[in-house]
């Protein structure tokens, strides 16, 4: 019943809360008029039943032009002309003044103020002051003596008719009208709020943008200034054939770990403009880890930390797997950049049931397992070479596991340093 009325309204077709109120108005009148018809008729009041009818057609014509063509100025225009019409009538069958002539024009000017257009309402209360003055002066000027009802309970019953319809013209306007406001305004302050929130989030992600890139401008700065200088000396004959040599070496560990942090930027940007789409692949597990190793020996054996990969072989996946590679190298990464000189890192699965628990151990100093599930930015430190951080790589790694769909554990153990836990699901080869 509520959804039948809500679209008898308009509500569904998003009608301007103006035309709501005006056919829920005009509908309640009509109602009511159809109400009364038969009681009309049954205290033999004949005149006013047949004018109680013609003004019902004219309500039914008002809502049909504003619910179905949206003019709801012009059903104005027919209720303004009906109620006055109505009023008239009232005033010359029921008694004059005497009859419910007055309410009627009090109700049809409360009725038509709340609807029509404030720029128009002066020319509203003024006709329906002219209306009200001329019922006076002519009721005074010309008074008549005669019997409208033909009896006292009819008389009564359509007083009570007439104040029922004028009680149910001003609950429904303004009902209606506070309802919407109070819609409006709950909507407004929705929506405020929402605006502040996704204000105070963008705010907090360009801060924290900026914070990022600012590391990154000196991450990248200062290895490219390394090279420079190195190319420099190369270039003007002033080192040895040995210092020529070591000096690469030096200039190739510079230019892997820029890379890499070129690549993570990259991947990151992909993923904030969001042009990085999930199609899987189909892959073993050692495949990944290898390129990883021989990505990242030449460094572990610069700081002289182990790498030790134990990767049960034919762990089959299905997943994306460039992104998982880029997850796993962040996490390599971090365990040798935390590693102590000596140190080791431990990659390594266990199976259990259907899913596959991969291992990355480091021996270092710990990532707080807070500070990785947290909202905030993952702080940034250096490693025990000195090696700059930007806390990028755990954020794609956060990232990517959740577009994933990876689970990811994060502990710190008794004997410390920080261990990884992914857990995968593995699938038979096709």
């Amino acid at each position: 019943m509520k959804k039948l009325w809500t679209h008898l309204l308009g509500v569904d077709d998003g009608l301007p809360t103006r035309g709501i109120v005006f056919n829920a108005t005009v509908l309640s009148v009509a109602g009511l008029l159809i109400l009364f018809l038969p009681l009309l008729i049954w205290i033999e009041l004949y005149e006013i039943a047949i004018v109680d009818g013609l003004v019902m057609v004219m309500l039914i014509l008002a809502w049909t032009i504003s619910r179905f063509f949206g003019l709801t100025n012009l059903g104005l225009m027919i209720v303004v002309f009906s109620s006055v019409v109505g009023v008239i009538y009232s005033f010359i069958a029921k008694g004059g003044i005497n009859g419910p002539a007055y309410v009627l024009a009090l109700v049809s000017f409360v009725a038509v103020i709340g609807l029509v257009h404030e720029k128009y309402q002066i020319w509203v209360y003024a006709g329906h002051l002219i209306l009200l003055a001329g019922m006076f002066y002519y009721d005074y000027a010309t008074p008549v003596d005669q019997e409208v009802y033909s009896s006292v309970e009819n008389e009564y019953i359509d007083f009570f008719f007439t104040s029922g319809i004028s009680l149910t013209i001003v609950f429904v306007l303004y009902s209606r009208t506070i309802n919407g406001y109070q819609r409006s305004l709950e909507s407004l302050q929705e929506k405020s709020l929402q605006n502040t929130t996704l204000t105070q989030s963008l705010e907090k992600s360009n801060a924290e943008k900026d914070r990022l890139f600012s590391v990154l401008a000196h991450d990248i700065r200062s290895p490219m200034a390394s090279i420079e200088g190195a190319m420099e000396l190369i270039s003007n004959d002033r080192l040895n054939k040995e210092e020529v040599v070591e000096l690469s070496k030096e200039l190739l560990d510079m230019t892997r770990s820029t890379m890499f942090l070129v690549e993570n930027l990259l991947y990151w940007s992909r993923n904030e403009l969001g042009a990085d789409v999930v199609v899987k692949d189909h892959f073993y597990l050692e495949d990944v880890f290898r390129q990883i190793r021989s990505m990242f020996y030449p460094l572990a054996k610069q700081k002289k930390v182990q790498l030790n990969f134990n990767i049960t072989p034919g762990i089959y996946l299905e997943n994306h797997r460039n992104a998982m590679e880029v997850i796993f190298r962040n996490v390599v990464h971090n365990a040798i950049k935390f590693s102590p000189k000596g140190g080791a890192v431990e990659v390594y699965t266990k199976r259990r049931d259907n899913h596959v628990l991969l291992f990355i151990e480091d021996e270092g100093k710990g990532l707080s397992p807070e500070a990785f599930y947290s909202d905030q930015a993952i702080p940034s430190s250096s490693g025990t070479s000195g090696e700059m951080g930007s806390g990028l790589g755990l954020r794609i790694t956060k990232t990517l596991s959740s577009k994933l769909e990876i689970p990811v554990y994060v502990t710190t153990p008794i004997s410390g340093g920080t261990r990884f836990c992914f857990e995968l699901s593995s699938i038979q080869p096709s």
